[in-house]
């Protein structure tokens, strides 16, 4: 099974998200094939399949629209889909990773821009499942490639849009069948709690806990030069 990172240009820190996500992954995953990263690629980094693409949708739709082009670059059938952010705390086998949702989630009132997204996809799926669960849990989710191309038109409705839709909600409620209910992975203060999903997310502004994690994982790993 292959690796998927996309990356945008809005690292505070050259990067060292990715850096010390990669460690864990090397550290903690029992197997894994190739590593892709799909958008910009960092000076520092090698040994992993680039596709260079450049961000010229909303947040979402630029998220949408990586995945989408590395379903179509030779990636496995099911992928293991990470954010630079996400940091493996314990050992996991990629294949075997399981699904985890927060509850469910309602349709927001005077929403924020963020909130309007989660709004988007709630209206697309509202007659498409019994209740719609939220996958936004900061830690990875396993994708299977045609599965996730069959959701190119629902992207291309709306990529021209201000706000799109949530790939992994709409991901999760289509086509995931068995979830484990879970609290988000973020970490919101300098404590590394390890929930079920065996990963943590740095907070918004994670200087104090990336330097935790860089003295965590403190050797290179085969992805840096």
């Amino acid at each position: 099974m292959d690796i998927l990172y996309v990356l945008g240009s809005a690292s505070k820190y050259n990067d060292l998200e990715l850096r010390l996500s990669l460690r864990s992954i090397e550290k903690y995953a029992t197997k894994f094939d190739r590593v892709f990263i799909v958008g910009e690629k960092p000076k520092w980094i090698k040994n992993v399949i680039h596709i260079p693409v450049k961000d010229i949708y909303s947040p979402e739709n630029n998220v949408f629209n990586k995945i989408l082009i590395a379903c179509k670059s030779g990636i496995s059938d099911k992928f293991l889909f990470m954010n630079d952010d996400f940091f493996m705390m314990k050992k996991f086998s990629p294949e075997k990773y399981q699904y985890f949702v927060n509850g469910e989630v309602g349709f927001i009132f005077n929403p924020s821009r963020y909130q309007t997204v989660l709004n988007n996809t709630i209206v697309y799926l509202q007659d498409k499942t019994d209740k719609i669960m939220d996958y936004r849990v900061h830690c990875p989710i396993v994708f299977d490639r045609k599965k996730f191309l069959s959701l190119e038109p629902i992207f291309i409705s709306r990529k021209h849009k201000e706000t799109g839709y949530s790939p992994r909600i709409l991901y999760g409620n289509l086509f995931v069948k068995k979830y484990i209910e879970e609290e988000d992975c973020k970490i919101w203060d300098d404590s590394l709690v390890i929930g079920k999903q065996g990963c943590i997310s740095t907070k918004d502004d994670g200087k104090s806990i990336l330097k935790i994690l860089y003295e965590t994982f403190y050797e290179k790993s085969k992805f840096e030069k």
